[in-house]
């Protein structure tokens, strides 16, 4: 791995300027946050590896090992490893070999560094003044309220909007840099009440392969991840992006405390390494792709008792929550389902809704003759569906499904069979035995929410993330042979 991939692995966004010392890069400084101060010079030759790095304005300086060790928050031996040096000859290998096994399930967690109280004060300005320009912007509230945060959320987390790009004087929030950039954007401040202690601006203007990240941390704000909710609660759950954390919270109340990472390889801090040890539930709601997985492997390794909990439609929780998905009861019921959660606690919940999980994996196939494609529109038997599947989501579904017919190119039969089926009612409507994706074999007491699932995100379209990755195209032709096997 080279320099480049790790400096977007902590979340920068290199851009290639000059071919100078065989290719130079420049991004934002992860350490003094200098918009285009970072120098990256990834095939650079070091005394024990390729790449090296500087910052024109704070002067921070190493090679792959110390970025690795300074900003991704490994330890000296999982950094060697994790760019493929080669110590040098005068390096003590063996203490190194022997260094690298004893720190190989060790996790280094950063101590928590509070802001000044300059830079308290100053944020605490910024915010008030954006939170007031955000009330004024009916198509930003419009978006975020599609995202699962309404009015009242905006204003109990205190989102605001900056308008324009904004340069301060560094001095005004007790920093020795000369400015700080507050880009265009939505701002999401972290919140020790009633201190400010972290802002970070989701870039209005931010597009792909831009020179700097989408979620901008203003400098000098606090490091570490983002609490919210009250932490004496028993359950924890960790999602990557602020807003969505935002929004799970607005959704969960006081059922759990919700952590946002910000970044998917970042490690836990102090703080949050000593709450997730003490849940007795914690789930890691990752975004459903490989940056998200590798999250979720990074959280398992260090808490054994993390389970996954990633979302069955979209991308992320913000994307679910976009496209219609009952957010709050799937996590109500992924809750329930776990050994450790309260009977009292229990009784309170809903009836399990959509669950996504996979079909029984390498079934005999036979040979049948295929399914002709049905062509009118789909009308449901509604006796058919369990009676805790809403009406109005059901139609809501069915409609877009309509709307989304004869424009799955290949997949139209395979679409157009599951369709079929689930208008004939050939489908199981008793609980049925699946693997589950998050917590391994179960049995799925809820088919027809399960079904409903798989339209919603047929209702999606093509493009869709569950589309274009095969998943969705996947689990429907392991589904029918599943179901031809039994009849």
């Amino acid at each position: 791995m080279d320099l480049i991939d790790l400096a977007q692995e902590a979340g920068l966004e290199p851009k290639w300027v000059a071919g100078t010392e065989g290719g130079e890069y420049h991004s934002a400084c992860p350490a003094c946050g200098g918009e285009d101060r970072f120098v990256i010079h990834p095939n650079k030759k070091t005394k024990n590896c390729c790449g090296h790095y500087w910052c024109r304005q704070c002067g921070i300086n190493g090679d792959s090992i110390q970025f690795c060790k300074d900003f991704l928050e490994l330890s000296f031996p999982d950094a060697v490893e994790r760019v493929g040096a080669t110590l040098s000859e005068n390096s003590n290998v063996q203490n190194f070999l022997k260094t690298k096994h004893q720190n190989k399930n060790q996790t280094h967690f950063t101590a928590l560094k509070p802001p000044s109280q300059a830079w308290v004060t100053k944020a605490s300005s910024v915010v008030k003044e954006a939170h007031e320009q955000l009330l004024l912007q009916p198509q930003i509230l419009l978006l975020l309220e599609k995202r699962g945060l309404p009015l009242e959320a905006v204003k109990n987390y205190k989102l605001g909007w900056v308008n324009s790009d904004t340069w301060c004087e560094g001095s005004d929030w007790g920093l020795e840099k000369e400015r700080v950039w507050l880009p265009k954007g939505i701002v999401i401040p972290t919140m020790q009440k009633p201190m400010v202690v972290r802002i970070k601006i989701r870039r209005h203007d931010y597009r792909k392969n831009d020179e700097f990240p989408k979620y901008m941390a203003i400098s000098g704000s606090m490091n570490g991840l983002n609490i919210i909710g009250d932490i004496t609660l028993g359950i924890m759950i960790v999602v990557e992006s602020e807003l969505d954390a935002n929004a799970l919270h607005h959704l969960l109340k006081d059922l759990a405390v919700i952590v946002a990472v910000g970044s998917n390889m970042k490690n836990p801090d102090n703080v949050t390494d000593s709450l997730a040890k003490q849940k007795k539930i914690l789930l890691i709601a990752h975004d459903n792709d490989n940056a998200g997985k590798a999250m979720l492997t990074k959280w398992q390794d260090i808490y054994k008792h993390a389970k996954g909990l990633a979302t069955p439609i979209g991308k992320d929780i913000g994307e679910a929550i976009e496209n219609g998905f009952d957010v709050k009861s799937w996590i109500l019921e992924k809750i329930s389902k776990h050994s450790a959660y309260t009977q009292t606690t229990q009784s309170a919940l809903p009836k399990p809704s959509c669950t996504m999980a996979s079909i029984p994996t390498n079934p005999i196939i036979e040979k049948k003759e295929p399914i002709q494609p049905i062509s009118q529109p789909l009308v449901i038997n509604k006796p058919q569906i369990v009676a805790y599947v809403e009406n109005s989501f059901e139609e809501q579904v069915i409609a877009a499904i309509n709307k989304t017919r004869n424009t799955w190119g290949n997949d139209q039969a395979l679409i157009d069979w599951f369709l079929n089926a689930f208008k004939k009612g050939e489908l199981p409507q008793t609980p049925i035995f699946l693997p589950s994706v998050e917590y391994g074999d179960e049995n799925i007491s809820s088919p027809a929410g399960y079904y409903i699932c798989l339209q919603a995100a047929i209702a999606n379209g093509p493009l869709s993330w569950e589309a274009k990755t095969k998943r969705l195209q996947d689990v429907l032709q392991r589904l029918k042979i599943f179901i031809e096997q039994k009849c």
